[in-house]
């Protein structure tokens, strides 16, 4: 039953994700220049080993060389700007969602909110938002790339050796299984934090509130 909440909701933010799309757009971009750097270091240290120093064509070395550094800054810089502007998009997000939360909050029934903890609410808008943002920004290219990506490893490795790739392969099982295992008592251990935090919340408002009721009087 819990899985399929848990399956239900995530469909949802799928689906809510895609007001996002031009962020996700930037990058997509940003990442397949990564994506050739990526594949180009292994076969430029494979022919600077192969080609280079193993048949002693040292005049090669050099520009080999400067090729590997040049891959390696590039892709560095990237990276850095990526991250960079995955940060910023977050935060717009971030904000963006606080709003929107914040509007639905206050059309709520009063009626309910008196039946409600008002901790729940400050919870969600400052710690729970965090979180959904950095789903809605990053989960979805980061899944599409990690797959791209794995057939992509598999692919040249199996060109460097279709034993060690075979090896790879044997270990995902494993992989999912270890995973699979710790992400249940990472979802309990979460939503025990949430509760704790939402109970902080509430008492830190009615904490402030009981001051500037004492400063009144």
């Amino acid at each position: 039953m819990k899985s399929k909440i848990i399956s239900s909701n995530v469909k949802r933010l799928f689906e809510y994700s895609k007001k996002y799309r031009k962020i996700h757009l930037y990058i997509y971009l940003f990442s397949i220049p990564l994506t050739f750097f990526f594949i180009a270091n292994p076969y430029i240290l494979r022919y600077m080993i192969d080609e280079v120093i193993f048949q002693n064509k040292f005049s090669l070395l050099l520009p080999s060389m400067l090729a590997y550094i040049t891959v390696v800054v590039g892709q560095v810089v990237l990276a850095f700007f990526e991250n960079y502007y995955a940060s910023a998009s977050e935060a717009d997000v971030i904000k963006n969602e606080q709003l929107t939360l914040y509007e639905k909050v206050q059309k709520i029934p009063s009626a309910y909110n008196s039946d409600s903890q008002i901790g729940d609410f400050l919870a969600r808008i400052t710690s729970d938002i965090d979180e959904i943002a950095n789903f809605l920004v990053l989960t979805k290219p980061v899944i599409i790339l990690n797959i791209i990506d794995v057939f992509i490893i598999l692919i040249v490795l199996s060109t460097f050796s279709w034993q060690l790739t075979l090896l790879v392969l044997a270990t995902i099982p494993l992989y999912y299984w270890v995973l699979n295992h710790f992400n249940k008592k990472l979802l309990d251990a979460s939503k025990k934090e949430r509760k704790e935090y939402s109970k902080v919340m509430e008492s830190l408002r009615e904490k402030i509130e009981g001051i500037n009721i004492i400063k009144t009087r």
